[in-house]
C-alpha cells in the first residue's frame, strides 16, 4: 500500500516537471484501487483534508447508478505550503445529446480554491461529460484547495463512473519552472512573456509583473518607457492620447509640435521664394521677347 502511494506521488512529481498531459497509465489501476477515496454523492458540501493522494468517484453502486438531482460540491484542501493536482483517470457519464457542444446535465466541473465560482474554473466552462476524456486531464491549483462539483438531471436515473485522483505536492516542486527568456512570477512561479512586464495589466496571478516597475533593471526593449516604468508602443508617443497611465507619453509634445510647425513654415517660405524667383524670371523673359518683336515692326 505505502509503496503504491509513493509511486503515484513520484509519477505526479515527474509529470509536473515534464508538463505532460496525463499522469496515470492503465497499469496504475491496481495502485489506484489501494488509495483512499470518497464517493461524491455521499460527501456533498464537505471538505476533505489530505497530505497524500485520494480518489474521488461518483458512485460505488455495482450498476454504476448515480443519484438524480445532484448539485454536489466537495472541496479538497492540503497544507498551506502545498498545492494540489487533480488528474482525471476515468470518466463515463450519460449526456442528453451526444452532439451537444456543452454538457448541460450530468456534468463535472473542477475549480481552483474552495468555491465553485465560474471565474476560478480549471476545467473547460462547457463542463466534462460523456465517455470521452477531455484534451486536458490534469488540473493544477494555484493554492492549497480544489473544489469538484457534480450535477445530474432530475428527470431520470443516470449511470456513470469517475476516477479523479487528487494529489498534494510541495509548492517548490509544483512551481518548478524554467523561465529562460521570460519573466518568472515571484510567488506563483508562472512564466509570462517579458514584454508583458509593466504593461499596465497583470499577467501573473500574483500581479508581480506589475510591481516595482520603476526598478532600473526593467527596461522596455524597442518600446517607450513611461515614467512609471510602464512599456508602450513607440507609435503611441505624442499622438494626443495617453497610453501611459501617468500621461508621460504626452508630456512635452507641444514643444515637438511647435518645432515641427516652425520647420514646416520655413520650408513653405523657401518654396514661396523659389516660386517668386521663377515667376520673375519667366516674366522678364516674356517681356524681353515682346519688346524685341515690337522693335521689328517699327
Amino acid at each position: 500500500m505505502e509503496l503504491c502511494v509513493w509511486s503515484l506521488i513520484l509519477i505526479l512529481t515527474l509529470s509536473i516537471r515534464l508538463q505532460s498531459g496525463g499522469v496515470f497509465a492503465q497499469d496504475d489501476s491496481t495502485c489506484l484501487a489501494m488509495l483512499g477515496g470518497i464517493d461524491m454523492t455521499n460527501h456533498c458540501s464537505q471538505t476533505k483534508s489530505i497530505n497524500g493522494s485520494l480518489v474521488i468517484s461518483v458512485s460505488s453502486h455495482q450498476y454504476k447508478v448515480i443519484p438524480k438531482c445532484q448539485n454536489c460540491s466537495v472541496t479538497i484542501v492540503t497544507a498551506d505550503d502545498n498545492n494540489l493536482v487533480a488528474t482525471l483517470y476515468k470518466l463515463g457519464t450519460e449526456i442528453s445529446n451526444s452532439s451537444a457542444a456543452e454538457c448541460d446535465i450530468n456534468r463535472l466541473d473542477i475549480f481552483d480554491g474552495n468555491s465553485s465560482e465560474i471565474s476560478k474554473i480549471l476545467s473547460d466552462e462547457v463542463g466534462i461529460c460523456g465517455c470521452k476524456l477531455p484534451d486536458n486531464t490534469v488540473f493544477k491549483s494555484s493554492g492549497n484547495a480544489i473544489t469538484v462539483r457534480l450535477q445530474t438531471t432530475c428527470d431520470q436515473t443516470t449511470h456513470g463512473e469517475l476516477e479523479l485522483v487528487v494529489t498534494s505536492v510541495k509548492s517548490e516542486l509544483f512551481n518548478h519552472t524554467d523561465c529562460a527568456g521570460q519573466f518568472k512570477c515571484k510567488t506563483s512561479g508562472e512564466c509570462v512573456d517579458k514584454y508583458l512586464v509593466c504593461d499596465g495589466k497583470a499577467g501573473c496571478r500574483d500581479e508581480s509583473d506589475e510591481n516595482d516597475c520603476k526598478m532600473k533593471n526593467i527596461t522596455c526593449l524597442d518600446m517607450f518607457t513611461c515614467k512609471s516604468g510602464q512599456c508602450i508602443n513607440k507609435n503611441g508617443v505624442c499622438d494626443g492620447n495617453d497610453q501611459c497611465h501617468d500621461g508621460s507619453d504626452e508630456i512635452g509634445c507641444h514643444r515637438i509640435k511647435a518645432n515641427l510647425a516652425i520647420i514646416l513654415l520655413g520650408v513653405a517660405a523657401i518654396i514661396c521664394l523659389i516660386m517668386l524667383f521663377i515667376t520673375i524670371a519667366v516674366g522678364c523673359k516674356f517681356y524681353t521677347a515682346r519688346k524685341s518683336e515690337y522693335k521689328q515692326f517699327t
